[in-house]
């Protein structure tokens, strides 16, 4: 008779033996039971010591693969583990279905991406990505974004188009929140584009924006009715004080800035693209991204959407904003490419909208209760009376502010070729932080230290 039982559990706590087993040990005295404690490293078990088809399957491929067996830990030699194992196959106890993944493990665990790390290694694939992601394909900001984050998650998301999991919510999701706040601000500064605000009654501006936030609302629960009336109505309350402070917050803004004549001027403002919700002076027009010399040129065609444009027509002076629920992306995710937004935002203000204007900077708006707002993106020292940003990180001189913009140019150009070349590594730009919030983990399987060995 054997009688097993597990000494820890899966997360580490010890457990209590039977009181079954006392009661044997008096039922068979003077006779003592074998008491024998089993490691759980596989490696150094006995095959001859399994207890089942399963376990011997998994002796005899860890042992028949291992490496230098000599010593104390060779319990069966590599060739007559490699025996073992094929014994073990000929009878089923290991399926072709096993091996295969066995296989597939040994190589994503190998010194370098592979097939199985996001790496196309297929030539006809590889010139199909080509074609696909060619002079032709329009690509986006966002997306952009997506692959200098992750490029499995890119090659997932866009590639593959797997459609993550979506599960029901009884608040109000942060993408639609986002939606439904870029409406309410758009609806009311196109009514006041070009207006100077603080010299508007506040109060009445209050109230207007609280009744377009109403109106917004109410259009979305008609159109997707909550499973939780009572949760919708609070979170429709929650965004209209967010939006109340951010209407003050403007007032301040425009009255700190009257000298420089900054106004409101553009809502939703898009290029390559154009739909009701856009700005009336949005253009169907690509933003082109070019490198190479003159005779050897090439270009990519670029499309997407300014949340926000203000302008000093007198100095023909303007400035982007991307509105956003956090805080904004920083220098490093501008830099290494995981946010790509504003300097696309500044090429295509000066390539399509304002071809001969200078360009005070651009940065994320932040749509929050509390907390600075503008003190995320790339500004121009020359110009910083226009926005009152207080970070010195976002402050750059003309020089700096144009390398930073170059560096970036550049690193969406080895994004484009990582696409068609087939490299969506299993990658994420800052690891584990990248992937918190991801919808495709389940089917890369990061490991930071398998991944952490090939970068090395």
């Amino acid at each position: 008779m054997y009688l097993t039982r597990p000494l820890a559990l899966n997360d580490g706590a010890e457990t209590v033996a039977s009181y079954y087993i006392e009661e044997l040990r008096r039922a068979i005295a003077p006779a003592l039971p074998e008491v024998r404690q089993i490691r759980g490293d596989i490696d150094r078990r006995d095959a001859k010591n399994a207890s089942s088809a399963a376990e011997l399957s998994m002796l005899l491929v860890r042992q028949a693969q291992a490496k230098n067996r000599a010593g104390r830990d060779a319990h069966a030699p590599q060739s007559i583990a490699g025996e073992l194992l094929s014994l073990a196959m000929k009878r089923n106890y290991i399926s072709n279905s096993a091996l295969h993944r066995i296989a597939i493990e040994q190589a994503r665990h190998g010194e370098w991406f592979g097939p199985y790390d996001g790496e196309i290694t297929n030539d006809d694939l590889r010139l199909m990505l080509a074609r696909h992601f060619g002079p032709e394909h329009v690509y986006s900001a966002s997306r952009l974004s997506t692959y200098g984050n992750c490029a499995f998650r890119f090659f997932g998301n866009r590639v593959l188009r797997l459609e993550p999991r979506s599960e029901a919510a009884l608040d109000l999701q942060a993408i639609d929140a986002g939606k439904l706040l870029h409406d309410v601000l758009r609806r009311f500064f196109e009514k006041h584009r070009g207006d100077y605000l603080p010299s508007r009654d506040r109060e009445g501006l209050r109230n207007e924006l609280a009744a377009t936030a109403d109106q917004v609302f109410h259009e979305h629960e008609d159109k997707v009715p909550p499973l939780n009336e009572r949760i919708w109505k609070i979170d429709c309350e929650i965004r209209k004080l967010i939006l109340d402070q951010v209407l003050l917050y403007e007032l301040r803004l425009q009255e700190r800035t009257s000298a420089r004549g900054i106004r409101p001027a553009f809502f939703e403002l898009a290029f390559g693209r154009a739909s009701e919700a856009s700005d009336p002076h949005s253009t169907r027009q690509y933003l082109i991204l070019s490198r190479g010399s003159e005779a050897a040129a090439e270009s990519v065609l670029i499309q997407g959407q300014i949340d926000r444009v203000d302008l000093n027509e007198t100095e023909q002076l303007a400035i982007a904003y991307d509105y956003k629920l956090s805080k904004g992306a920083g220098l490093d995710d501008i830099k290494s490419g995981r946010q790509v937004q504003i300097p696309i935002y500044l090429a295509a203000l000066e390539q399509i909208f304002l071809p001969r204007w200078e360009l005070g900077g651009g940065g994320y708006y932040t749509l929050r209760g509390k907390g600075a707002r503008l003190n995320q993106g790339l500004y121009r020292t020359a110009y910083a009376d226009c926005t009152m940003v207080t970070s010195r990180w976002t402050k750059f001189d003309d020089a700096e502010w144009q390398r930073i913009r170059q560096d970036v140019s550049r690193r969406i150009w080895e994004f484009i070729d990582g696409m068609r070349s087939g490299h969506f590594r299993v990658k994420p730009s800052l690891g584990r932080h990248t992937c918190k919030f991801c919808d495709y983990s389940a089917v890369c399987r990061y490991d930071a230290y398998r991944i952490k060995r090939k970068n090395q």
